[in-house]
């Protein structure tokens, strides 16, 4: 049985030491397969392309093997740790403002309250002494409500701007568990830049769910159930380098990294038989579910909207 690790990342190994030996020789032995196919391809052996490599190793081993090594190892997304790290960061500060409101929308509640009594008291016992009374308690009370109104103002103004800017920041389709389509686009353009500085294959392909298929469904509901096991499959078998995305429509797209047409070809069958074997139940019922795909070579002289495009066209 492999190293299992926790959700605080610590590791329960084997009671045996000769068997973490035997782990740390077959993560050895694979870790220099890695390095002998990128001085093959002639490829920089920076972390992100490393990375891809190692997975690309790692698909040639025993599936247990695989395991005990995927088990073995702690995955630090750097660039996606910043990303949520200022993604809380703003959720933390519309909480305060949030918090503000609150505090100042109570005081301001108090003050009515107590407004209120008064008003009460006055109208049974309006002598003037009451009536004086209230009218110096409404003299200091008003300036008072007029600057937390202006302070609630101004926390809900400062709130809507970072809750715009959080979504502006959003990188995920919370509808199908993917990368969105903002996204989509920043790394297929970081990708053709990548192609024209080293000329490394990267492919996009396409991938929906034939549109006949889709219209037989009735309700809207059905159409989006079915996409959101797409979703899911798609997730699952991709490589943890490749970027799965919700373009529009239905239509998902993966950026394969280090990937030509002979091996995004043998990706999108692999794709076709994962929703061959899984089960669509709509209503209980299961249907036949079919997938058009579309591919785009991507060039140093591409643009991303030439590269998108390319995919769409070729869907089918």
């Amino acid at each position: 049985m492999g190293v299992v690790l926790d959700d605080r990342h610590k590791i329960i190994g084997k009671s045996n030491l000769e068997s973490k030996e035997d782990i740390s020789k077959k993560v050895s032995l694979v870790a220099k397969q890695t390095i002998f196919a990128m001085n093959k391809d002639k490829v920089i052996p920076t972390p992100e392309n490393y990375k891809t490599y190692f997975e690309s190793q790692m698909e040639r081993r025993s599936s247990e093997d695989k395991s005990e090594i995927e088990n073995l190892i702690v995955n630090e997304e750097i660039t996606e740790v910043q990303h949520v790290a200022t993604l809380e960061k703003d959720v933390q500060d519309a909480y305060l403002h949030i918090k503000n409101m609150a505090e100042l929308i109570a005081s301001s509640y108090n003050k009515l309250s107590r407004l209120y009594k008064l008003t009460k008291e006055t109208s049974i016992n309006p002598t003037s002494a009451s009536l004086v009374k209230f009218q110096e308690h409404l003299e200091s009370t008003l300036p008072i409500l007029k600057k937390d109104l202006s302070r609630i103002n101004g926390n809900y103004s400062q709130t809507a701007n970072i809750i715009k800017d959080f979504s502006q920041k959003a990188i995920y389709d919370k509808k199908y568990g993917t990368h969105n389509k903002k996204y989509l686009l920043k790394v297929v353009e970081s990708a053709i830049n990548t192609n024209a500085q080293f000329d490394y294959p990267n492919t996009l392909i396409a991938v929906r769910i034939k549109p006949d298929i889709i219209d037989a469904l009735h309700s809207s509901k059905d159409k989006e159930l079915v996409r959101i096991n797409l979703s899911k499959i798609l997730y699952k078998r991709s490589r943890r380098s490749d970027v799965v995305a919700h373009y529009e429509d239905g239509i998902f797209m993966i950026l394969l990294k280090h990937t030509d047409k002979k091996l995004a070809q043998i990706t999108m069958k692999r794709i076709q038989d994962a929703v061959e074997d899984a089960s669509f139940l709509v209503n209980g019922k299961e249907i036949d579910v079919k997938l058009d795909f579309g591919y785009a070579p991507i060039k140093k002289d591409d643009i991303k909207e030439s590269v998108i495009m390319e995919a769409l066209d070729s869907l089918g």
